[in-house]
């Protein structure tokens, strides 16, 4: 936040707001993203046992975890589902992928 007087004595304030837009525009993103997986949760017509793990996790905040994670611990970290799939990864070498 900026004060300064104008040339003929008033005060005026000058506020960046930049950085509240970006937060709210992910913020916005985040809303969209937890109705999307509201929207996933069992129903009497769907069965729990037909649900998989990326229908019940974000696997965009996981994976943002994940990268803060590996640049702090710089340890190699994922998930995978019972087929395999890798949903989240930080940190994976090319070997972690053909043994794992």
């Amino acid at each position: 936040m900026i004060q300064r007087k104008n040339s003929l004595g008033g005060i005026y304030i000058v506020h960046d707001i930049s950085e509240r837009k970006v937060v709210e525009d992910k913020l916005g993103r985040s809303e969209q993203r937890i109705k999307m997986k509201l929207g996933n949760i069992p129903s009497p017509t769907r069965k729990i046992e037909n649900l998989v793990l990326s229908d019940i996790i974000d696997i965009q905040v996981i994976q943002s975890l994940m990268n803060d994670f590996y640049k702090l611990a710089h340890i190699p970290i994922g998930i995978n589902d019972l087929k395999g799939n890798v949903l989240v990864g930080a940190g994976w070498q090319n070997i972690c992928t053909k043994f794992h």
